[in-house]
């Protein structure tokens, strides 16, 4: 009975390190980890959209809002030159945006 109540709980404390989101911190040391070469910016706009494609017809992932803290690869481009690489730090989720709808400031 031990041995079973051990492995369910091993199984149950690897289930949520594999499917725990990760941290806003988490995920910009992984950015910069990945690639020296980023900035950190701020969204200038409501409803700025983060898309899974680099150009204005590319699924839209989620929708960013003034003043979110972001992860931006100056130096990675989509399709459509005006679009870079980002990371949103409040949900780890990466994509493209638009990058006249960043600023470098708070």
């Amino acid at each position: 009975m031990k041995k079973r109540a051990a492995y369910l709980f091993a199984s149950f404390a690897l289930a949520f390190v594999l499917v725990a989101p990760i941290s806003g911190l988490q995920a910009e040391a992984a950015a910069k980890a990945v690639n020296e070469e980023t900035e950190t910016r701020y969204i200038n706009g409501d409803g700025v959209r983060l898309r899974k494609e680099g150009w204005t017809g590319g699924t839209i992932l989620e929708l960013m809002y003034d003043g979110e803290k972001i992860i931006y690869y100056p130096y990675e481009f989509g399709s459509d030159p005006e679009y870079n690489y980002m990371g949103r730090l409040k949900t780890g989720t990466y994509g493209y945006v638009d990058h006249h709808y960043t600023r470098m400031y708070q």
